[in-house]
This record gives structure tokens, sequence and C-alpha cells, in this order.
């Protein structure tokens, strides 16, 4: 059973400063469709799990390096899920710079 159908959703988006972003929606028929199209559940499942002390090591390291300028990640995109976008580097402009994990090619 749908929960969402003809209800109303919303939702705000709030940035640095003062810029925000609001909207909201009707949901008019079954969600089912996109939900099996997206497999949000096996894309859950599929997730890995991390210690919890790692984890905050890995936000520190992240809080560090917040708006910094010339900077270039290291490590692996081996983890991220096909069709993933990452930061590839940010310039002396603070221009970010991404790419795209390739999407898995389907097998015959």
């Amino acid at each position: 059973r749908d929960f969402c159908l003809s209800r109303g959703l919303g939702d705000v988006y709030k940035r640095q400063g003062l810029a925000s972003s609001m909207f909201s929606l009707i949901v008019k028929s079954s969600l089912k469709p996109i939900a099996q199209t997206a497999s949000v559940k096996a894309m859950l499942n599929a997730r890995q799990f991390v210690d919890p002390k790692i984890f905050v090591k890995i936000l520190e390291f992240r809080e560090e390096r917040y708006l910094s300028e010339n900077y270039e990640p290291t490590g692996s995109v081996d983890e991220l899920f096909p069709g993933t976008f990452y930061l590839v580097k940010v310039d002396k402009q603070n221009r970010r710079f991404y790419a795209r994990k390739q999407k898995e090619v389907a097998k015959l």
C-alpha cells in the first residue's frame, strides 16, 4: 500500500548563509515502479558498514578539508556505487570538479 498516495510531501533545503529552497509535491499515483527501478533495498543492503570510531575519524578528516582550495582527494573510488559522482579536485578559485564512476555494463 502506498502511504504517500494523494498526500502532500514537502522539504526544505538550507545552504550556508541566507540561501534556501522549499518545495512540495502531491503524489498522484503509485511509487512502486520508482522503488523497483531504483533498487533501493538492494542498494541499502549493499552498503559497507564501518566501525563508529573509524567513521568519526573519516568525518574529522572531512571537517579539516572543508572549504579547502587547491585540494585533490586521495583514496579509492572502488567502494562507490556505479554511477556515483565524486569530487576529483578543488582548484585555487574554489571551483569543484567531479567525475562519475562508470556504470556497470550489462553482460549478455
